[in-house]
């Protein structure tokens, strides 16, 4: 497993470099964005019967980004997030968040490798976990509990002369009549959670069977995904976006709690849906996007799904 991920990330990594002179999108040469991402990921734990689930959040007000994208071939953008104020840090603890995220968009296929670590996390449905909790009190919450997801994804255009991906999510390149096409690709994902103290809290522990007192765990996938995405033009330079891919595949997990370390092998389940509403003209863009990208892992007795659920108001600039 580990040799085909270094073999996955290797050559996608090269690979833009080599096509950049046969797949370049406009004759600008840099294009930049800024926005604001309203809600963030989340991960949820429960057992194999999903019967009794633990919603993990981060405490996040708002999540800003600055993006910038040179000769339309190569993407960075930076997310980072506005600071709490007492009374929130007090009833949900605090978060510490890094994002990092990169594109390599092209007019057939498009390349995204991200990083993003999350430090600290509350748990919404506490009176859940905890019968004595009650809306006035402080949330439970874990201060050193961390997520971190980094992965590097492949999309495959089936037909790019009838949908732009590029178009609407990097407003690099412009779709100027309504059409679809088939989307295929591939990803490598490695989720990480972590703490210095048993993940479920030890009150509910029962309920989870022979994993409950998971420390931390290491899901490293790779997962085949297809689906389908159509671009509607009601006007020049407007657009809206619908794009959906499902996925499986192979999964390595790692888990290790108080009397046990366990390596397994599992089947990773994908579930990807992304929308944009915006304008886009000669000068400038912007629109509202939606993601929603759902990575669900196993162990021997618990379930656990990685997702990131974002709404993003974005405006940019093509200079």
């Amino acid at each position: 497993m580990a040799k085909s991920l270094a073999v996955f990330f290797f050559f996608f990594a090269i690979a833009p470099f080599a096509l950049a002179k046969t797949n370049r999108l406009r004759s600008t040469n840099l294009h930049v964005k800024t926005g604001i991402r309203p809600l963030g990921a989340e991960f949820n734990l429960t057992d194999r019967n999903e019967s009794n689930p633990i919603h993990f959040k981060p405490n996040l007000n708002n999540q800003f980004f600055v993006s910038a994208t040179l000769e339309g071939l190569i993407g960075v953008s930076w997310g980072f997030k506005t600071p709490n104020n007492e009374g929130d840090q007090l009833k949900r603890g605090e978060t510490t968040y890094s994002d990092w995220r990169f594109t390599f968009p092209f007019e057939q296929f498009r390349i995204d490798a991200y990083w993003v670590q999350y430090k600290g996390f509350y748990i919404e449905n506490s009176a859940d976990v905890d019968p004595s909790w009650d809306s006035t009190g402080p949330y439970v919450h874990d201060s050193n509990l961390q997520n971190r997801s980094a992965g590097i994804r492949f999309t495959w255009v089936h037909d790019p002369k009838s949908f732009s991906l590029v178009s609407a999510i990097d407003q690099t390149d412009l779709q100027k009549s309504s059409g679809g096409s088939w989307l295929y690709g591939m990803s490598v994902v490695e989720d990480f959670y972590t703490s210095e103290s048993e993940v479920i809290p030890s009150a509910v522990q029962s309920r989870y069977g022979e994993d409950a007192t998971l420390k931390s765990g290491k899901f490293q996938s790779l997962i085949v995904h297809g689906g389908y995405g159509y671009t509607l033009v009601p006007f020049d330079h407007w657009s809206i976006t619908l794009a959906a891919q499902l996925g499986l595949g192979p999964q390595n997990v790692a888990i290790v709690g108080t009397g046990f370390n366990e390596t397994q092998s599992r089947t990773a389940r994908l579930v990807d849906a992304f929308a944009n509403v915006g304008y886009n003209g000669p000068t400038f863009f912007s629109g509202a996007q939606f993601q929603s990208n759902q990575v669900v892992s196993e162990s021997r007795s618990l379930k656990l799904s990685n997702g990131l659920f974002e709404i993003a108001f974005y405006l940019g600039a093509h200079l």
